[in-house]
């Protein structure tokens, strides 16, 4: 079977709820594995993105980046798939990977074997609450140790940390991570120009 033909039969084959490994979800093509996470096996459609939320990320990962290239404390990347588990893949809006981190990867592989430090998740019209937990709570069970969740309709971001801590944050205060990246802050009302 080709792989075009492994990839659809895995694709029809998840309708009758067959889970799929992280080596085969690895096997499926570019196209079809940008529309899909691995949720415990399961092939979770994702939303495409839209202007508001690919500013919003752009905007993050930028000033992440800047404030990296003078503070050498790891790198940011954006869109990119970490293993969170034996049957777990999700791609991040925009993550940041301590120094120590990101000298682990292998970079030729486009699934990562390391957990993200601190995510960032932009949430589209069509994501659920409950979906959005489930990825939150699968990054902080896996080693994240911060995840924003940025609400554009709302203009608000509620910061996620280990031991359940959560903040809810409005247009008057910055997004900041002091424990990973001691002296970064952007003003979340930036996020929404």
């Amino acid at each position: 079977m080709t792989q075009q033909g492994c990839a659809n039969a895995m694709i029809g084959v998840v309708a009758t709820r067959t889970l799929l490994t992280v080596e085969q979800f690895e096997q499926l093509s570019e196209e079809e594995s940008r529309r899909y996470e691995l949720d415990h096996g399961e092939l979770i459609e994702v939303s495409c993105a839209n202007y508001t939320h690919n500013r919003i990320r752009g905007k993050i990962e930028t000033a992440l980046n800047g404030f990296l290239s003078g503070h050498p404390l790891g790198e940011a990347v954006a869109e990119q798939e970490f293993r969170l588990g034996e049957d777990t893949v999700r791609r991040p809006d925009v993550a940041f990977l301590r120094a120590e981190v990101a000298s682990r990867i292998e970079k030729s592989k486009s699934i990562l074997a390391v957990v993200p430090d601190l995510v960032a998740e932009i949430v589209s019209p069509n994501d659920t609450a409950q979906q959005l937990m489930r990825n939150v709570d699968q990054l902080l069970e896996a080693g994240c140790r911060c995840v924003w969740v940025i609400y554009p309709a709302e203009r608000k971001v509620h910061a996620y940390g280990q031991n359940d801590q959560v903040r809810a944050l409005g247009v008057g205060k910055n997004l900041e991570a002091p424990e990973l990246l001691p002296g970064f802050s952007l003003p979340i009302s930036q996020l929404f120009e």
